[in-house]
């Protein structure tokens, strides 16, 4: 069995990398690269909660952060461009993850033929009460109409 490591001489570098968000697999990089230090995942963990400090793990913060930013670039990006950004972005992820966020949201890109009829008799509806009231300009109400 390896000797105990006594991290209470780093707590208070620890706890202020907590504070700033830092996952706890940096955490254990920093350790190791600054001070020599190799240090489980479950003995960080067991000290944190001898401090009484709460921490997100990498998962749940990395799950978090691709999570945003997807939303943040559904609406303007398709699935290849989300995973490209992403990676540059550092945060590789999956198309699987992509569609289960998207699934969260309610965003659907295939619908059902029932559903897609839905959709074009409810556009519809806005169009013929938009140019009731006159808020389609000239030369979009001409070629929508004629769509139609």
């Amino acid at each position: 069995m390896p000797p105990k490591i006594d991290l209470d001489p780093y707590k208070d570098e620890i706890e202020d990398l907590i504070s700033q968000k830092t996952t706890q697999a940096a955490i254990r990089t920093i350790l190791r690269d600054k001070y020599d230090i190799i240090v489980s995942r479950t003995s960080l963990q067991t000290c944190l909660s001898n401090w009484q400090v709460i921490s997100l793990s990498s998962s749940h913060t990395n799950r978090v952060d691709i999570r945003d930013r997807v939303e943040e670039l559904l609406p303007f990006h398709n699935t290849r461009d989300i995973l490209r950004i992403l990676t540059v972005d550092g945060t590789p992820s999956s198309e699987r993850t992509i569609r289960r966020i998207r699934g969260d949201l309610g965003i659907k890109l295939r619908l059902s033929p029932e559903e897609r009829e839905q959709q074009l008799s409810d556009i519809e509806a806005i169009l013929i009460s938009e140019f009731i009231i006159g808020d389609i300009e000239d030369f979009g109400r001409r070629t929508l109409y004629r769509h139609l």
